[in-house]
């Protein structure tokens, strides 16, 4: 096994998860470079609504490399936290190294952008249990997780077999692609089912290009 297939850029990992945290949740204004919560993740809990407006900031950051901040007084305005709440937030999520603050202004760091994805996971999960309908797609989902549904790397073969991967897939197609077949898995974690699939010959992976930057896509070996 090359070490070198272990390593993976962390910048391109990090902008390809926060684009895929976003979706639906956050939109970027031009304008003074600004992060507007949607009506779905105004519904959200204080907490991942701070660190979704934050990741917003991060995405800002990733797109043109200057380094993007928040107030608690702008946080205050942008999500109509008060003061009194906000405040004891931040300080936890400080303490537990989710974010970080320079002359009183707040950024996500890389433990709260996996925090993020974790709780909005659990958040999405939690809708599919609670779901009346024991016909609907979510319900079917949680009982094909509670029976023990298909494994991720099962999964995987059978995109394989299906031939998904005949054009070039970015991970965050791939995450995606998984979830609609009812199967749940962290953008952090596709890499360890991929990469021994790249070091077996039977995809292979290229760079693209992607806005400023480049993401690794990857498609069957048999497919220039």
């Amino acid at each position: 096994m090359a070490l070198q297939d272990l390593v993976i850029n962390n910048k391109q990992i990090s902008a390809e998860l926060v684009e895929n945290l976003l979706k639906g949740r956050v939109e970027l204004i031009q304008e003074g470079k600004r992060v507007s919560l949607t009506k779905d993740a105004i519904r959200l809990s204080n907490k991942n609504k701070i660190l979704l407006l934050l990741a917003g900031g991060k995405a800002w950051e990733l797109l043109d490399g200057e380094v993007w901040s928040s107030s608690p007084g702008d946080m205050q305005e942008f999500l109509g936290i008060p003061g009194n709440t906000l405040r004891p937030i931040l300080k936890e999520l400080a303490d537990s190294f989710f974010v970080k603050s320079e002359k009183g202004k707040y950024q996500i760091l890389s433990k709260g952008i996996y925090e993020l994805e974790s709780m909005l996971e659990k958040g999405e999960n939690k809708k599919s249990d609670v779901s009346d309908d024991d016909s609907s797609p979510s319900k079917a989902v949680s009982v094909r997780k509670t029976m023990g549904g298909p494994s991720k790397s099962k999964a995987i073969e059978e995109l394989i077999d299906d031939g998904y991967f005949s054009d070039p897939r970015e991970l965050s197609e791939i995450q995606v692609e998984l979830g609609r077949r009812g199967v749940s898995a962290k953008l952090t974690s596709l890499p360890s089912y991929i990469l021994p699939l790249v070091r077996k010959k039977v995809l292979t992976r290229e760079h693209k290009v992607k806005g400023k930057g480049k993401v690794w896509v990857y498609k069957l070996q048999n497919n220039k």
